[in-house]
């Protein structure tokens, strides 16, 4: 398989596919995801739901080095990669299962172009179905992996994300930093609703009307972290704030 290589020199394999390659180098060059301006900010568990090949847990993984990982993917087309991608690191645990608020097996879709696409709720960008497999309780998946405050947590689920913070229930508290794709202008405003006057949002890419990425800070960990901040002789500047990723076409 062809691989790119992140800036930490760690590889990543890749199915050849159309969109692919520029879309993993904004992974793995931290436009994605772009990180909060503070580097006390170190979470020691990171879940990565919806990981496809691993790019955003090795972006992650060089990031925040006293981390442990855990990649959740259900597609067994990518599955075998992201585990190839992963085993470099042991601080990466994958679980080739989905997530959801109550435990099921469920039918997935393929993509039409690629497996970026891959998705339970299909639309007019997947095709028949590929693979029967099961989505695991949020709940019990976190009383075996309990999210250390304060969590970093990825969400990119095609569609699935708003179930999934349901299933969250009261263990968001726990959730330092929160990505979330979104796939509706709807899914949007909810995910906000959802997640109320406990998380800030700092970063937001929109790719397209109706698709874009966000980026939530919990508002306690915000205020703890300026307060820092302001204590320490280098004060984070207004434009270090990470700006919005280009569009790729």
């Amino acid at each position: 398989l062809p691989y790119l290589e992140n800036p930490g020199g760690h590889r990543l394999a890749y199915l050849p596919e159309p969109w692919v390659t520029p879309s993993l180098l904004t992974v793995l060059e931290g436009h994605a995801y772009p990180p909060l301006p503070f580097e006390s900010f170190a979470p020691r568990v990171i879940f990565d739901i919806g990981a496809h090949l691993g790019a955003a847990a090795l972006f992650f993984a060089e990031r925040y080095p006293g981390a442990a990982i855990h990649c959740f993917e259900p597609n067994p087309d990518t599955l075998a990669v992201l585990r190839h991608n992963a085993a470099a690191l042991d601080r990466i645990t994958v679980h080739g299962h989905g997530l959801g608020a109550r435990a099921r097996v469920a039918e997935l879709f393929g993509g039409v172009y690629s497996t970026m696409q891959t998705s339970f709720l299909p639309n007019q960008e997947n095709t028949q179905p590929v693979a029967t497999v099961p989505i695991e309780e949020v709940a019990g998946v976190l009383e075996r992996i309990p999210l250390s405050a304060p969590a970093l947590v990825k969400l990119d689920t095609e569609g699935m994300e708003l179930e999934i913070l349901d299933g969250f229930g009261d263990h968001l508290s726990s959730i330092g930093v929160l990505y979330v794709e979104y796939h509706s202008d709807a899914d949007r405003r909810a995910i906000d609703a959802r997640l109320g006057t406990g998380f800030t949002l700092f970063h937001a890419s929109v790719a397209e009307p109706d698709r874009g990425v966000l980026g939530y800070v919990s508002t306690g960990l915000l205020e703890t972290l300026r307060v820092a901040t302001l204590r320490s002789p280098e004060p984070v500047a207004r434009f270090a704030w990470p700006k919005p990723a280009p569009r790729w076409s």
